[in-house]
């Protein structure tokens, strides 16, 4: 068992134009301390491939062009990772779980904060070099 912090930031298109061409207007920043169990498919230190689940607390905040800029608090979700290490290099497609909220848009026709459900899982992907724990 392993346990680490993450960060992450994302831009996302939440529904509104400007002169009729989208606009990523939705900034979205995610930190985490997950408990993660590796395993490993091989124990070939050239080339191992693994499958990866966690679970812990993920720290989200948001900051909206046309929202309420708002931290979301710590929310409970988990990991699903697959990947391979050759040799010392570790390479990784990941899926982050984490539950979804309501943020609040302005609507600048009505004037009133109008609910939008926003969705915080997300993909990613992981590399980086491992030290020690085998030959090289």
């Amino acid at each position: 068992m392993a346990y680490g912090s993450k960060g992450a930031v994302m831009a996302r298109f939440t529904g509104n134009t400007v002169n009729g061409n989208a606009e990523p207007d939705d900034a979205k920043v995610a930190g985490s301390y997950v408990a993660t169990a590796d395993y490993y498919f091989t124990s070939n230190y050239s080339f191992r491939p693994f499958v990866v689940g966690g679970a812990g607390v993920f720290s989200l905040s948001n900051e909206y062009e046309n929202f309420d800029a708002r931290s979301l608090g710590m929310e409970f979700g988990g990991i699903v990772r697959v990947g391979a290490e050759i040799t010392h290099f570790r390479f990784g497609r990941e899926y982050n779980i984490i539950p979804g909220n309501t943020a609040y848009r302005y609507d600048n026709t009505t004037g009133n904060s109008v609910p939008t459900f926003v969705k915080n899982g997300y993909f990613g992907i992981k590399f980086g070099v491992c030290f020690g724990g085998g030959p090289l």
